[in-house]
């Protein structure tokens, strides 16, 4: 009898365990998988001094710290506008100055430090980060300025009359020429190259250190220059 009861027991145990195998499984999802959209990141323009240049263009944008607002200084003559703006991903809007107009343009991120910015007239500039200072803290010397002490510095130095002079629209390295025009060709009298923030470098002729930072400034309309076209190298 206790073999009989033990066989039963078995025989009900292992109709249990096939009753729960044929179970019927649950159908799988046919729903399609819930992705979040990608996000197009907008470009993030350091706070800091950046140069942008172009055909027309060679001036530092001091962008602020709160990501809406700065201001632009010409290399030229250091005159310039505040501005506010806004990005959307790789659309930026400017509104420049007191205009209730903007101008809306397109930016193109290489890394971190450049940017390739494509105005809506079809304008293409260049931008790159210079320093994390701002406009508050940021000195350089403009062309004026840089033309108005090296005629200065030549006129100590040589005893010579005043030349012309012209400057290039480098950010940082910036080669001066003075010149006399004689009619037909331009003489150069010397050629310089100064830190722009420092306005310290080499006179290129002789190779000697020069401080151009040091002289005492012509006054401006007693400077007869051509510093809107990049230096170049003259005959005589």
């Amino acid at each position: 009898m206790k073999r009989s009861i033990s066989y039963f027991l078995a025989v009900f145990s292992m109709m249990a365990l096939l009753a729960g195998c044929s179970r019927p499984m649950p159908a799988a999802s046919t729903e399609p998988s819930q992705k979040p959209p990608e996000q197009t990141a907008a470009p993030v323009i350091q706070a800091g001094t950046w140069f942008v240049s172009g055909k027309d263009t060679a001036a530092y944008y001091f962008f602020d710290a709160d990501g809406t607002s700065g201001r632009t200084a010409s290399l030229e003559n250091g005159t310039g506008l505040g501005f506010t703006y806004s990005i959307q991903d790789n659309e930026a809007t400017f509104h420049m100055g007191a205009s209730d107009m903007s101008t809306i343009s397109t930016l193109e991120k290489t890394d971190d430090t450049h940017f390739t910015i494509t105005w809506e007239d079809g304008r293409v500039e260049n931008m790159t980060y210079v320093s994390d200072k701002g406009s508050e803290d940021f000195q350089f010397y403009t062309n004026e300025d840089l033309c108005r002490l090296a005629v200065a510095y030549y006129t100590k130095t040589t005893g010579e009359d005043a030349p012309q002079a012209a400057a290039d629209t480098d950010p940082e390295t910036v080669g001066i020429q003075l010149y006399v025009n004689t009619g037909d060709h331009n003489s150069n009298c010397a050629w310089y190259q100064v830190n722009r923030q420092t306005a310290k470098g080499t006179d290129v002729n002789t190779g000697a250190e020069i401080d151009l930072s040091t002289s005492d400034p012509v006054q401006k309309d007693e400077v007869p220059k051509e510093s809107t076209a990049p230096a170049t190298a003259a005959s005589g």
